[in-house]
């Protein structure tokens, strides 16, 4: 990119997003909803719960509910290799997001973020996605809003919010609140 490319990038709304690998896909998530990024520890499986829920960990004294994306978006392979886990919150309730590996964070425009394709919905229910983001190939060019540049990758922008407030994820993340507060205040009496 060149000075003047560079500044008007800067000059437009940008965020930052945190790129992971999937199942062999490239996903993001706005860096602003996050908390942190771990390297997987061992995690506790929890008993009659649904088979996304990854378990549980302790974080810093936090219990954190696991949430196993390959398994709630049906990708599921024979080897896990998960590697990271993105934490961050919903509600009172603090998640963490197995995935294979977190590979960069970057910069891009708003405007750069595009409805997401309908064809899309086939592997991810498609109130959890933002959209997609073409980055690569042809990348300085002006190009029609409407149409991806030829040679882009594509990141597929994911709504953490959307995909925690899942009614089986929040009802545990709930359960485990509950009960760590009830701990605490078990302790002090």
């Amino acid at each position: 990119m060149t000075e003047n490319q560079d500044q008007a990038v800067e000059s437009a709304e940008t965020i930052q997003v945190v790129v992971f690998e999937l199942h062999g896909e490239e996903y993001a998530v706005e860096i602003s909803e996050l908390q942190e990024i771990i390297l997987t520890p061992e995690v506790t499986p929890l008993p009659n719960v649904p088979n996304f829920i990854g378990g549980i960990i302790n974080l810093r004294g936090k219990m954190v509910v696991i949430v196993d994306l390959e398994k709630k978006f049906a990708l599921e392979s024979e080897v896990s290799k998960h590697s990271h886990i993105i934490v961050t919150e919903s509600g009172e309730n603090t998640f963490g997001i197995l995935v294979d590996k977190v590979t960069e964070i970057i910069k891009v425009t708003q405007e750069k973020i595009q409805p997401p394709p309908s064809v899309l919905a086939h592997k991810v229910n498609i109130d959890y996605l933002k959209g997609v983001i073409p980055i690569g190939a042809n990348e300085g060019d002006e190009t029609d809003s409407e149409k991806i540049p030829e040679g882009s990758r594509l990141l597929i922008l994911l709504n953490l919010t959307k995909i925690l407030e899942n009614d089986e994820i929040f009802e545990i993340g709930q359960q485990l609140a509950n009960e760590q507060t009830n701990t605490k205040e078990e302790e002090k009496n």
